[in-house]
């Protein structure tokens, strides 16, 4: 949407992978839209809320456990990525390319 092009964004059917494999899905938007439907097993974290748990991601990122991040867009999720590896938490965290508008799949 804003010109981003990053190598950590996935498009769906690599997203799909990842997440059979037993990778951690989060979604960044609110608890409202969240509610609203999200994609099976992801967890609610705003991204507003996500300074508040580093530690639990710093948990993911010790272990080299495969973190997938989704918004609505992919707007959100990507600054969620920026600030995360500018936390060094990143190494296995990929966003889902233009997020859950283009999601194919079922949802929860």
């Amino acid at each position: 949407m804003f010109g981003f092009s990053n190598s950590f964004s996935i498009d769906q059917e690599e997203f799909q992978k990842k997440a059979a494999q037993g990778a951690h899905i989060i979604d960044v938007r609110s608890p409202q839209e969240f509610n609203e439907g999200h994609i099976k097993n992801s967890v609610n974290i705003p991204m507003n809320l996500l300074g508040v748990h580093l530690n639990d991601l710093k948990k993911y990122a010790e272990k080299k456990e495969v973190v997938l991040l989704y918004c609505l867009t992919g707007s959100r999720s990507a600054f969620a990525y920026r600030f995360l590896n500018k936390n060094g938490l990143a190494e296995q965290m990929y966003d889902l390319k233009g997020g859950i508008a283009r999601w194919s799949g079922s949802l929860g």
